[in-house]
């Protein structure tokens, strides 16, 4: 992952590129693999997925958005398009609500900011995650929730930490 960070993805900086092979790293480490960097269109140019290898149906965890400084993502995520997103998928999250109300502001922020609100634009949405964090009700479309933008390579165990207490229950998936 490093060669290739350095070769072809040189516009990233030293920070992003080491969050990325230590996430990489960690995810390996808890038995989630990825496909390499893919081309994208959405959230960056490029993306890499986490999985658990072996199972039937591929559940995505965990995805880095690489942004190369596309004026489009620019103008739709804001800044200047460029560095990594990193996006965690969550479900039942009012079972880690203490948690997450004592998680450093990093980690509390996407659950409680005002990216991907819900608006309702759907009748019968199955793409809801409503939960309760500090007594406040919270509801997020899940198409674009729980996005760290620019997420530091000095906290990735604070992620990894957060994608544990959802996914594995004293050592094994649930």
């Amino acid at each position: 992952m490093n060669d290739l960070l350095l070769e072809k993805y040189n516009f990233l900086n030293e920070n992003e590129k080491k969050f990325i092979v230590s996430f990489n790293d960690e995810m390996a480490k808890i038995g989630y693999v990825n496909s390499g960097i893919q081309d994208y269109v959405v959230f960056g140019k490029y993306k890499i997925e986490y999985y658990k290898l072996g199972l039937k149906t591929k559940k995505i965890i965990a995805r880095i958005y690489i942004r190369d400084g596309d004026e489009k993502i620019a103008a739709r995520w804001g800044g200047n398009g460029l560095g990594i997103a990193l996006r965690l998928y969550f479900t039942n999250i009012n079972k880690h609500k203490t948690y997450i109300e004592n998680a450093p502001d990093f980690i509390k922020t996407p659950f409680i900011d005002n990216h991907s609100i819900c608006h309702d634009c759907k009748v019968n949405c199955n793409r809801k995650k409503v939960y309760m964090i500090d007594g406040k009700m919270y509801t997020k479309c899940t198409d674009c929730a729980f996005m760290f933008e620019k997420p530091n390579a000095e906290n990735v165990m604070e992620y990894i930490n957060l994608l544990k207490l959802f996914y594995l229950t004293k050592g094994v998936e649930k």
